[in-house]
């Protein structure tokens, strides 16, 4: 039986995506290193 854990990490990297790829790509690295599953992420490059 798997847990389901919702987690939200907020971030601030800069004003483009592939800096928000570059973290969420960490932070999914470390998760399984956990036996986390990552199942989804939204990244924001600009909130107005």
């Amino acid at each position: 039986m798997k847990a389901l854990i919702i987690n939200c990490s907020p971030v601030r990297t800069g004003p483009n995506m592939p800096e928000c790829e570059r973290i969420f790509s960490t932070i999914g690295h470390f998760y399984g290193h956990l036996e986390i599953e990552s199942v989804a992420h939204m990244g924001l490059t600009s909130i107005e």
